[in-house]
């Protein structure tokens, strides 16, 4: 099973990863305080976070995520929680 590595400033906390679920989910159920005023649908753009190990155990850039982040962020690794489906594990900047 993979896993997730959630960092804040002042803590680090891992937990399993369930096939198909979004980070925001994810996120929810670890209670790392991510917001979404959208419900996870993309429109709202604030569930922003970082990934800093494992972008290629990641769905690809969504057009949402174009929008919201434009081209700088997201190569760098900006990516919104809502709309990334890892495949293995990643690390998670919030």
């Amino acid at each position: 099973m993979s896993r997730v590595i959630f960092q804040t400033e002042n803590k680090e906390k891992v937990v399993e990863l369930e096939s198909g679920q979004t980070l925001l989910v994810v996120a929810e159920k670890a209670d790392m305080g991510l917001k979404s005023a959208c419900g996870g649908h993309g429109s709202c753009g604030q569930c922003r976070i970082w990934v800093t190990a494992g972008r290629e155990e990641t769905n690809a850039t969504t057009d949402a995520e174009k929008k919201h982040l434009g081209s700088l962020n997201l190569a760098q690794g900006e990516r919104l929680a809502c709309q990334v489906v890892p495949t293995g594990d990643v690390t998670i900047k919030v």
